[in-house]
């Protein structure tokens, strides 16, 4: 992509996510400035250099102080990890892109992980419908998205489906492990377990089509070993 493209789609980019965060765009890409994009403020210099978000653009302070508050570590080595694992059902490729919450059962019984839901939305409700998220510290569903924003920032890692969480997390420079379908939206194109536009941002794509399965096991096994992000310019 030419220099003077990746300056206009930052500024833009930069410029979107602080309206988004004030204007109350949710999970599921509803408000007032509605899509996906609204929350990719990602800011890359023509070279592709991680430059981050400004001052203006970055978590409000006191939203960011009363959600740590409520995000405690447990136990001396444990991680904050949260979790999204489904968009809006109205969304075209959402059968693909969503994951049943009990598939990702395998996650919840790894050792030193504290996990915080970051879904609002009817799939919300799968928590009391799977034993095996039972310690899942659930999301307040009537929160602005500022808050959820907030709430990313205070975690140590965030893993999610295909849907804005992903692009505030990565927005963020947060950590986050980003679960695709076989065939994903074009912006985290086909190959590969990298993205140009967050490099904070580690993907795991679906082998052949509707094979979750690998995709978790490939994610647990980098969650127990700690190297998801080894050579991230962000770690957890």
């Amino acid at each position: 992509m030419k220099p003077a493209v990746w300056r206009r789609l930052a500024r833009a980019q930069t410029r979107l996510v602080g309206e988004a965060l004030a204007a109350g765009v949710d999970e599921a890409g509803r408000g007032p400035l509605a899509g996906p994009v609204v929350a990719a403020a990602v800011v890359l210099s023509p070279g592709g250099k991680w430059n981050g978000l400004d001052d203006s653009k970055k978590v409000d302070a006191a939203r960011r102080e009363a959600i740590e508050s409520h995000v405690t570590i447990r136990a001396p080595g444990t991680r904050r990890l949260g979790i999204a694992w489904a968009g809006s059902p109205h969304h075209g490729n959402d059968r693909r892109r969503s994951i049943p919450l009990a598939a990702l059962a395998p996650l919840f019984a790894l050792p030193g992980i504290d996990w915080y839901s970051l879904q609002k939305g009817a799939a919300s409700a799968q928590l009391a419908q799977v034993g095996e998220a039972h310690a899942v510290v659930p999301l307040d569903v009537d929160c602005h998205f500022a808050d959820t924003a907030a709430l990313v920032d205070a975690l140590d890692a965030v893993v999610t489906v295909d849907t804005s969480i992903a692009h505030l997390a990565g927005a963020l420079g947060k950590p986050v492990f980003v679960l695709l379908p076989y065939a994903p939206d074009w912006r985290w194109g086909i190959a590969g377990d990298r993205t140009p536009w967050y490099p904070s941002a580690r993907l795991f794509r679906q082998p052949a089509v509707g094979d979750w399965r690998s995709v978790i096991a490939s994610l647990r096994e980098s969650l127990a070993a700690r190297d998801a992000f080894a050579d991230a310019p962000t770690r957890y």
